[in-house]
């Protein structure tokens, strides 16, 4: 099952400049494109996510100046797959 976080990506990116103004290093909750607040910790964020969503999706990003590019090094050489079967 494959979310798509599109819209709650684009909305994050229009607000971006705002959010890192006044609450850095913080998680934001998104749904579409309203912001459900911002948290002082991931735990809070998703907790504050499942209360107003339960099941539905929605995003929660820290907020940062700049997204910090992700790599796995054991997933790119071959030394890890991403499926169970040989």
């Amino acid at each position: 099952m494959s979310a798509d976080l599109t819209q709650e990506l684009a909305y994050f990116e229009s607000i971006r400049s705002e959010l890192v103004q006044h609450n850095l290093n913080q998680f934001a909750v998104i749904k579409g494109d309203r912001l459900l607040g911002t948290y002082t910790d991931f735990d809070a964020a998703f907790s504050a996510g499942i209360d107003e969503f339960g099941a539905e999706v929605f995003l929660v990003k820290k907020i940062m100046e700049e997204d910090i590019a992700q790599s796995n090094p054991a997933l790119t050489s071959g030394l890890m797959r991403t499926n169970a079967s040989p």
